[in-house]
């Protein structure tokens, strides 16, 4: 049996951009969880915070996704704030911006 007609993760990865922004239904083609349980994740640290464009739209940054979806942003309990890092530098050893 092949896996012809789905999207393997390596190639949904090819789609995703490495920079600009992506709004919310952009953002929920790479990360498998409800609108209203990414809400949730943003309110509590464990997902990138929003920039606000205007009253009514809100993206995220490609790159803050791709941290995500590569397992390269960890969210720490204790502060409740996610910190993203390059696998070739030390963990932790570049914050995550929150809304900028």
């Amino acid at each position: 049996m092949t896996n012809k007609g789905k999207i393997g993760n390596d190639e949904k990865m090819q789609d995703l951009p490495q920079t600009g922004l992506l709004r919310i239904k952009q953002v929920l083609q790479f990360v498998p969880v409800s609108r209203s349980g990414w809400w949730k994740g943003v309110k509590e640290g464990r997902y990138p915070q929003p920039i606000k464009l205007s009253p009514r739209v809100t993206c995220w940054k490609a790159a803050d996704i791709r941290h995500l979806v590569e397992g390269t942003l960890f969210h720490d309990a204790a502060s409740g704030t996610a910190t993203c890092y390059d696998p070739g530098e030390e963990v932790g050893s570049a914050p995550f911006q929150r809304g900028s």
